[in-house]
């Protein structure tokens, strides 16, 4: 039977969270004095100790490039990395002449950040309380309307090419 860490079924959750939500990415890098040739095949290496979460993460980024029209395959279908373990830089070059690979995208996670959510199903808006009653109207409905509660959780990961 496999123990877990406390963060680690943090980051469980996290996964299966933002699996159920949408996902963005809110800021990118890119060196515009690199001049190259486009990407035609990489290799997706997620540097994660669990694999379904490894697994997770490398599909994402699977689909991401295959909508793009790149050809990618993920690292976890042919470069088994056992938890803790470091694979050789030897395994990884093989990997990559095997599959023709021309590039090798490498991310890992660098930060978790959970927030409370809070709203109240509420119907009712006025933009004008045209005098006391009607604010405090909307008020009470407000006060007595069904709370949701919720979480959002932020995944950040460095990924480089």
């Amino acid at each position: 039977m496999r123990k877990n860490k406390p963060w680690m079924v943090v980051i469980e959750v996290a996964v299966f969270l933002t699996s159920c939500s949408g996902t963005r990415i809110t800021r990118t890098h890119v060196d515009d004095t690199h001049v190259g040739t486009p990407v035609k095949d990489v290799l997706i290496i997620a540097i994660i100790d669990y694999a379904e979460i490894r697994e997770f993460f490398e599909t994402y980024f699977l689909k991401k490039f295959n909508a793009a029209g790149v050809e990618a395959f993920n690292s976890a279908e042919v470069l088994p990395i056992s938890a803790g373990t470091k694979p050789k830089k030897e395994s990884i070059f093989k990997v990559i002449a095997e599959h023709g690979s021309d590039t090798v995208a490498i991310t890992h996670l660098v930060g978790l950040e959970e927030s409370e959510v809070f709203s109240r199903a509420n119907s009712r808006s006025h933009k004008y309380y045209s005098g006391y009653y009607l604010f405090y109207d909307y008020a009470w409905d407000y006060v007595h309307a069904p709370a949701v509660y919720g979480e959002r959780v932020a995944i950040r990961l460095e990924t480089r090419l």
